[in-house]
Order: structure tokens, then sequence, then C-alpha cells
């Protein structure tokens, strides 16, 4: 999407285009979408997507709306699946967080639960224990204050005791 924007944005549009709609900016982009039928209203919607922070936009049309726009033609073609898989992994997404949530909190209280063999998606046959052993559980044994400058990177170090 980003690489079809910024290719869209230096393309020169032909007047009559540009005299409807606009510059082509995230302002030109969203006002081309809401005359194809969207209904954003604001372009940080539009800047999101580019950056990378929404997956996908929760209407599939808008999918078909901005691959419209920016000439994408796969995109324009199988929007609907590409809107599904976003769909299914949304719910993957929320389904594994809320049950890491519980377990984290359970393993904070001493209140472990045998969560292993519940079901994140059965037809990947991903099982919260699947998700369970690529973990790793530390606990802090102690903790060294070191003063002067130093690199981000070294903060939050952890050792492993040899």
């Amino acid at each position: 999407l980003r690489v079809a924007f910024e290719q869209w944005r230096i393309r020169a549009g032909d007047s009559a285009e540009l005299g409807v709609h606009g510059v082509r900016d995230l302002n030109g982009l969203l006002r081309r979408m809401q005359a194809r039928g969207s209904q954003l209203v604001a372009n940080l919607t539009l800047s999101f997507w580019l950056r990378g922070f929404v997956l996908c936009p929760f209407d599939p049309e808008d999918l078909r709306r901005v691959a419209e726009v920016l000439d994408m033609g796969f995109v324009r073609q199988h929007y609907r699946r590409i809107g599904q898989a976003a769909n299914r992994l949304r719910g993957l997404h929320r389904g594994l967080s809320h049950k890491l949530n519980r377990w984290l909190q359970d393993h904070a209280t001493g209140a472990v639960h045998k969560s292993d063999d519940d079901v994140i998606d059965a037809e990947l046959g991903l099982t919260f224990g699947d998700v369970q052993n690529s973990l790793l559980v530390l606990r802090v044994v102690g903790i060294e204050n070191v003063s002067g400058p130093f690199l981000r990177i070294n903060l939050g170090r952890a050792e492993k005791d040899t």
C-alpha cells in the first residue's frame, strides 16, 4: 500500500481529476475514496494504513476503493479474500492475546491452570500449548544499579547466570 501510494502521489493526474479531487496527497486520497462511497472522515485513518498500524480496513469495500484509486490490480481483484484473511487474523490475534493475558495473570498469582489443549485455531491445529512452548518464563533474581552513560540497548538486559 505504501509503495502504491508513493507511486500514485508522484504520477501526474489529468487536469480534470485534479480539478475535482485536488492534489495527490492523503487528503486527495480520502476525497477520491469518499467519492467512491467510503464513509471514512479523516486522513489519519489512511495514514495508519500506510504506516502499517492497521492490518486491513474494517470495510472490505474501502480496500477495493483504495485499490481502485491507487491502481492496485491484485488487491482490486482479491479484496474480498484479503478482507476475509484479515478478519481471521484479527480473530486469532484477539483470542490469543486474551488467553495469553489470562495465562500471565494466573502465572503471576501462582494459580497456574492447565490450558495446553485450549484450541487457538482448529483449522491450523494450533493450541495454546504450542504458544506456551515458544515462551520462556523467567524470574528476576537480582538487580544491579549501573551509573554513567550507557547504550539504550543495554537497558533491561536479561543475563543467564553461569
